[in-house]
């Protein structure tokens, strides 16, 4: 049987560095997705996954084990984006140019509404960013960012209505409203 996220912590805390490979593994990818999509860089995302693995090893002792590993890292990783978003403004995302047998006209109108997307996600205030990655990137329910958030779901799906008016409203605005 494998072992939780927080048995793995317990090992890091007492020097285990097979067990700090084994939470890499298992968070790497998810903090660099999340990084990625409010950063709008994968050299930043690469930054952003590097100093959270940092923390998670130099605070080890202050982890407990009482808290979900899963909240405790997000909550870092937040932090990390948070501060370098202070200092970097975001880069929209590199379009994944994928050819297809489509018309290319339609892609390249798909093309430039993901682009206006993306502006417009990095205009949301980096909270609203956070929630919005954590939903739809990540795929996490309401009653996961809860957790890691300490928002009422309540309190999230107010929140999350209010986001996608606001998105609404931008799009609509340069006239590339698709329903969201």
């Amino acid at each position: 049987m494998e072992d939780t996220d927080e048995e793995l912590m317990e090992e890091v805390r007492n020097g285990n560095e097979e067990a700090m490979a084994g939470l890499y593994e298992r968070y790497a990818s998810r903090i660099y997705h999340l990084a990625k999509a409010m950063m709008g860089s994968e050299a930043t995302a690469q930054d952003v996954v590097s100093e959270v693995f940092f923390r998670v090893y130099r605070y080890k002792q202050h982890f407990r084990p009482t808290v979900s590993f899963k909240a405790w890292i997000y909550q870092i990783a937040k932090n990390v984006i948070f501060s370098l978003s202070r200092r970097k403004k975001p880069v929209p995302l590199e379009p994944d140019w994928i050819p297809s047998k489509s018309d290319p006209v339609q892609e390249v109108e798909k093309e430039i509404s993901r682009e206006i997307f993306w502006q417009e996600f990095h205009r949301l205030p980096p909270q609203e960013q956070y929630l919005l990655t954590l939903y739809a990137m990540e795929g996490l329910s309401y009653t996961e960012i809860s957790r890691l958030t300490g928002i009422s779901v309540s309190a999230l799906k107010s929140r999350f209505h209010r986001i996608r008016e606001k998105l609404r409203e931008a799009l609509k605005k340069r006239g590339e409203w698709n329903d969201l």
